[in-house]
């Protein structure tokens, strides 16, 4: 049914055929074949709700993916998000899509700088470390564990534990605040609890790098569970899933606090549909470890096909690249254009393309009163989307209290009158004291 293309007209006759009767023929033979039921005033197909196409009613598709985006776990690619859009609701198409999510304002500020050369590729199949994976060697269940340094404007926090499962690619994320093999050791018993939880087996070996936080108590753990270990240079699957995660976080931990932004991460990570086994990690169950699973689009060119410059018109809106992109080389990293404003990637400010010539054979262009090549600008077709967080709650009005009873005639004051005074009594003396006290009167 998600190939029919439904109008706004069509979905309203729908509706109003579920509620009452039918207008048509065809409109009841529509909700027979469908088998469509009314649920909260929307049309359901199989538990879906049915939308209306695109072009039709590009505003009420919009405001479907920005709540996905914002609040649950839709993934921040076209494929991730076609593939989760699709098991919520029917009528959605991956070009719409893909359009919207370039129009997202954090994306294109950490938006991936080009290649300036394409680099040989010295093998020619994906995957040159699958072997691990074997029944023979580690199995199904080979865990890759590494630490992420978290940057200082991002938390308090100091590092991100992370694990991923090589065969599903499953993401688990644990925040420390130290680098000590005893901390690492407590986040690695969450971990075997939970993959034991939902995937039916603790790791079958685990494979990391030469740190000093994987010995010591780290080690001794993995031992006493009679797991394998392995020390490789880098951990390859692993590294690359810390480049998806973080370029995820880094917009979520703008919209919503530290532990939401995480919880969101670890949705929309884990729900992206990989092209290699063509299954979300959280779609894995018990069942699929156990199976051998085919891995497709493995095959790689040994000289890939060059990506021709984007050619740009005058009056065309772009960003041009900041500092922090241009000099940086071996240690680019995408995600920390929304580190701070110093580590900004991507002009904020939008500008127009005021001439364009070519110099020694490449196209310039001029913008904000500077040439640029076309690789150093990012263009901005259609009109910005922003992602926003939930609204902060306001503070509460004061009650207004009642309005007083205006005052009548204001009486005049009685000033009150001081009692008189009784005179003091006077003592009399006792005729004992009068006969003892006997006054002479001869001096006198």
């Amino acid at each position: 049914m998600n190939r029919c293309r439904i109008s706004r007209s069509f979905l309203d006759d729908l509706l109003s055929g579920l509620r009452t009767k039918p207008r048509n023929r065809k409109i009841r033979i529509f909700i027979e074949k469908w088998n469509l039921e009314l649920k909260n005033g929307h049309v359901y197909h199989q538990g879906k709700e049915v939308v209306p196409y695109t072009v039709d009613e590009p505003q009420y598709i919009e405001a479907i993916l920005k709540r996905e985006a914002e609040q649950n776990g839709m993934p921040l690619s076209r494929e991730g998000a076609y593939a989760y859009v699709t098991k919520k609701y029917i009528g959605f198409k991956r070009r719409p899509i893909a359009a919207w999510l370039k129009r997202i304002e954090q994306l294109q500020l950490i938006h991936k700088r080009p290649d300036a050369n394409t680099r040989i590729n010295k093998r020619n199949r994906e995957g040159a470390r699958n072997y691990r994976m074997a029944s023979k060697f580690e199995g199904p269940y080979s865990l890759g564990v590494d630490l992420f340094q978290i940057p200082k404007q991002w938390s308090g926090y100091k590092f991100f534990f992370v694990a991923v499962l090589q065969k599903s690619g499953y993401l688990w994320l644990e925040p420390m605040t130290n680098k000590k093999a005893q901390t690492a050791k407590t986040m690695l018993t969450r971990v075997f609890a939970d993959c034991k939880k939902q995937f039916g087996s603790i790791p079958s070996a685990i494979i990391t790098d030469d740190g000093n936080e994987f010995k010591g108590a780290f080690d001794q753990y993995i031992a006493s569970r009679g797991v394998k270990r392995h020390i490789v240079s880098h951990v390859s699957w692993v590294e690359k899933k810390n480049s998806t995660f973080a370029r995820t976080f880094a917009v979520m931990r703008n919209l919503h606090g530290f532990k939401k932004a995480l919880e969101l991460t670890l949705l929309k990570v884990n729900n992206i549909k990989n092209r290699i086994t063509r299954k979300a990690p959280s779609e894995w169950t018990p069942q699929d470890f156990t199976k051998k699973m085919k891995r497709h689009n493995r095959k790689l060119r040994l000289y890939p096909r060059r990506k021709r410059p984007v050619q740009f018109h005058v009056e065309d809106r772009v960003r041009h690249m900041l500092r922090a992109t241009l000099g940086k080389t071996t240690f680019y990293k995408s995600y920390e254009g929304m580190r701070s404003k110093k580590h900004a990637m991507w002009s904020k400010k939008l500008y127009k393309i005021k001439e364009k010539r070519k110099v020694t054979g490449r196209q310039k262009y001029k913008v904000a009163g500077k040439w640029w090549f076309s690789s150093e600008l990012l263009l901005c077709e259609e009109d910005i989307v922003t992602l926003r967080g939930p609204d902060k709650k306001k503070p509460k009005a004061k009650k207004a209290s009642k309005p007083k009873a205006p005052a009548g005639p204001r009486k005049a004051r009685v000033r009150k009158v001081a009692k008189p005074v009784a005179p003091p009594k006077a003592v009399r003396r006792s005729s004992r004291l009068r006969k003892k006290a006997k006054v002479d009167y001869t001096g006198m």
